[in-house]
């Protein structure tokens, strides 16, 4: 094949490309450290994190598929590589099984019951099935959190759009509530006769007031979604300064708005409900909360690279956090100085390696905005993540 007919064959199938890049990208990010792990250690421990990584990316192909549905196949990759490379989700994808597989059966419990709302009739039904069944299996992890939040958060939506009666038809609520206690109920059995805690979420709290809560968990989200926490502010910037008065009428005019603006806003209702909720356990759990943002900011990424919008408000939170990297590169550069004048040489290579990676994206990002390469741009804050991920982290 010569290099014309393989251009030709790669733009006919340019997206099919992409997702290969995604799930390679999701194996450089969640097992590529663990076989490194095991080769340079010894450790064996990645039997143990394989379901959890296995998870992490059934997480990244939901999102991935539901944009696809909704909007687009470019869509779909940017939001999923948004995802995917959000700082506590490769943390929890690599560490904390539980919050993983919590997380990930809450966001496929919402976007199978959701994609109700935007699919053919004809396939609904095994949609709203499937949204019960993973409720189940979040209910497996013993918290009744993975079932409140994408039902709330479902018929919120389902009222928006006046069509609320729809989830209590025989043919969807009936079969999907028998799922839902074939999958959970068995479990639950043995953990009660064995007298573990089966509900955990819903105790009163018992530290700190509401404010606290809220605060400290608006800070994890914050730390958790780098490094596109400083576009999605942007973002949000944006959005008050153009469409502030209009907002009423997103509501008011639901059924009538564009399926990529009516899936918006059901992902700002769901937001919304897992951060309320997060006010009723005494712990809190921001890693849900990463789903619908990146598919939130999957559309503002999207309209900068596809449709040449927001450029300014993009390069601008880049620049930004190019200056939280050089502060970074600064105190790595001090604390390796440190370590050479007290002789610890032989632990220099991490920060070393960090520091490396931070300058190279900080360059790469400048390079990007002055050359207004979007598509670089956007890839130069994943590739970050990614570089980071496999050798430092």
């Amino acid at each position: 094949m010569n290099k014309e007919n393989f251009m030709i064959f790669f733009k006919k199938y340019k997206e099919a490309f992409a997702f290969i890049l995604l799930m390679f990208l999701c194996y450089f990010l969640y097992f590529f450290p663990q076989v490194l792990s095991v080769k340079a250690f010894g450790i064996t421990d990645i039997k143990i994190q394989l379901p959890v990584a296995l998870t992490a990316v059934f997480g990244v192909f939901t999102v991935y598929w539901t944009g696809r549905k909704i909007s687009s196949k470019k869509y779909g990759i940017i939001s999923a590589i948004i995802l995917a490379t959000c700082i506590e989700y490769i943390m929890h994808a690599k560490f904390s099984s539980i919050v993983t597989m919590l997380s990930v059966c809450i966001a496929a419990s919402f976007y199978t019951g959701i994609y109700t709302l935007f699919g053919s009739k004809k396939y609904r039904k095994y949609f709203w099935w499937l949204s019960y069944i993973f409720a189940g299996l979040g209910i497996l992890t013993a918290d009744l959190f993975a079932f409140v939040v994408p039902a709330v958060s479902i018929l919120l939506s389902y009222i928006a759009a006046r069509r609320w009666k729809e989830i209590f038809k025989p043919v969807y609520f009936i079969p999907g509530i028998i799922l839902f206690i074939l999958v959970s109920l068995p479990w639950h059995i043995l953990a009660y006769q064995h007298g573990m805690q089966i509900f955990s979420r819903f105790e009163p709290i018992k530290h700190g007031n509401i404010i606290q809560i809220l605060t400290g968990s608006l800070y994890l989200f914050v730390v958790g979604f780098m490094p596109w926490i400083f576009s999605f502010l942007s973002q949000i910037i944006v959005y008050f300064k153009k469409h502030l008065k209009e907002t009423g009428e997103y509501f008011s005019k639901f059924n009538n708005l564009q399926p990529l603006e009516r899936f918006m806003l059901v992902n700002v209702i769901f937001l919304a409900v897992i951060f309320v909720f997060q006010l009723m356990p005494g712990m809190s759990i921001t890693l849900p909360a990463i789903f619908p943002a990146s598919m939130i900011l999957g559309k503002f990424w999207f309209d900068y690279i596809c449709k040449d919008e927001h450029c300014r408000a993009v390069n601008i939170s880049t620049l930004v956090l190019n200056f939280g990297f050089i502060i970074c590169a600064v105190l790595l550069m001090f604390s390796l100085q440190q370590m050479i004048n007290t002789g610890y040489t032989k632990e220099l290579s991490l920060p070393v390696t960090g520091l490396v990676i931070i300058m190279a994206a900080v360059t790469l990002n400048i390079f990007a905005i002055v050359k207004d390469k979007r598509l670089l741009h956007f890839f130069a804050l994943a590739g970050f993540v990614a570089a980071l991920t496999v050798f430092v982290v």
